[in-house]
């Protein structure tokens, strides 16, 4: 057994220590022991600064948010950005996104790492070559800024309750206009929402999504309805003083409307 795996087994603060630099340092490859630093970190306040140094074996740049978007609050809540398509890429996509950067907190930050460092070790393990893949802008917008009534199809997708075909065509429309991604991407992301639904089917779902975004059938890109058509449909969840959902999201994000 390594060093630092007998390091891992000790729970007292001299071994942890000493974990800790080993991890640091790139001499611990294995997660067990990774994720023993990590506890350690969190019991010392030094949790930023071990992903900050964990991150350097990774391919995964980060920069304050504040950096992205001049919102304190956000910054505050998700005080780290990294480039969108590794959040997509392994699978942290309960995140805002803007700019081209997922906004995470510590927690989230921390599973990313994990993810990545899981996925090496693996290929290690079977004899492969990790590739490196070059990240890819992806721009999606907060999602804090929906309005209610897509925020409400949402949380209604989430607990498994039955949505009816509007509603769902109403979400696809809406997030197709405010993801600027590859084709495949935006179609994994909108897809992802529907997860939870009563009635799931990966295949189903993605054939539905691009059929909504003109992808396949007759070619047609539909447009987001407006407010009216959503009263009309019952998915009016309060008065917002705007003529649509994507005036409601421009107007929140401060994006012009030509952007969208």
């Amino acid at each position: 057994m390594s060093l630092p795996c007998l390091l891992a087994l000790d729970d007292s603060d001299e071994c942890g220590v000493k974990l800790y630099n080993e991890v640091v340092r790139g001499n611990c490859p294995e997660l067990f022991c990774i994720h023993k630093a990590v506890e350690y970190a969190r019991k010392h306040g030094d949790y930023y600064i071990f992903l900050a140094s964990l991150v350097k074996m990774a391919p995964i740049d980060f920069v304050p948010t504040i950096d992205v978007i001049d919102d304190c609050e956000v910054a505050t809540a998700y005080p780290i950005a990294v480039n969108a398509f590794y959040a997509v890429e392994y699978g942290i996509l309960n995140v805002p996104i803007v700019n081209g950067y997922a906004l995470m907190d510590l927690d989230s930050y921390g599973e990313l790492v994990h993810r990545w460092l899981s996925r090496i070790i693996s290929n290690k393990k079977s004899g492969e070559r990790a590739q490196v893949q070059e990240p890819r802008k992806i721009a999606v917008d907060i999602p804090s800024a929906y309005p209610p009534c897509i925020k409400r199809i949402i949380e209604r997708l989430a607990s498994g309750e039955e949505v009816e075909h509007f509603a769902r065509f109403a979400l696809v429309a809406f997030l197709e206009k405010v993801i600027n991604a590859g084709v495949d991407m935006k179609v994994k992301i909108i897809a992802k929402y529907f997860e939870n639904a009563d009635d799931y089917d990966p295949k189903k779902t993605e054939y539905q999504v691009k059929h909504i975004l003109g992808l396949v059938g007759g070619g047609t890109r539909y447009s987001t309805p407006n407010c009216k058509t959503m009263r009309e449909h019952g998915l009016c969840v309060e008065s917002c003083g705007v003529r649509s959902p994507l005036q409601y999201y421009r107007a929140k994000v401060k994006i012009p409307p030509k952007k969208l």
